[in-house]
């Protein structure tokens, strides 16, 4: 089987297997959404195989939500 390419035809790397990191960050959300001190939550996510997805759910209307989107899409396009 071939590998997998973006688009622009770069190799996308399988990735495959637990993430310490994502895993701590999202139990630490959880808790605190579980806590009441997140209302909201919009989530970009990928997938070992590359692929993506993407979701949207609670009280996340407001300017300071897309202000903060808006600073992690700069930070991953550095």
């Amino acid at each position: 089987m071939g590998s997998l390419h973006h688009i622009e035809g770069v190799e996308i790397i399988d990735q495959s297997g637990v993430n310490p990191d994502c895993v701590e960050c999202l139990e630490e959300l959880l808790s605190k959404a579980k806590g009441g001190e997140i209302v909201g939550v919009t989530v970009a996510a990928q997938y070992a195989d590359g692929s993506t997805t993407g979701h949207t759910h609670g009280f996340i209307r407001s300017t300071r939500v897309v202000g903060e989107m808006m600073l992690l899409i700069s930070g991953l396009t550095r």
